[in-house]
């Protein structure tokens, strides 16, 4: 079953039958959905299987690489990143 289904609706089917749709993620609190999360990232690492990045991501990579070998690249700090985000 594609993730999403019909009306736009995100559902997921497990392998073991389970299924979880976004309203109920959307139902969990934030601190709920955070600790999903958390299991999840941590069941990723501890599976030993590799994903292999997708090519646009390596496009990325390779741009941003050759703007920083170039000495284009700008760096901010974390504070002004943060600024920029509120506006």
């Amino acid at each position: 079953m594609p993730p999403f289904g019909e009306g736009g609706r995100f559902r997921v089917q497990t392998d073991r039958g389970n299924s979880i749709s976004r309203v109920d993620i959307s139902g969990l609190s934030v601190a709920e959905r955070l600790e999903v999360m958390e299991a999840i990232w941590d069941s990723l690492i501890h599976e030993g299987e590799e994903v292999a990045s997708p090519d646009w991501h390596r496009a990325v990579v390779d741009k941003r690489q050759r703007r920083i070998d170039a000495g284009e690249a700008r760096f901010l700090p974390m504070a002004e990143l943060k600024a920029r985000r509120r506006r």
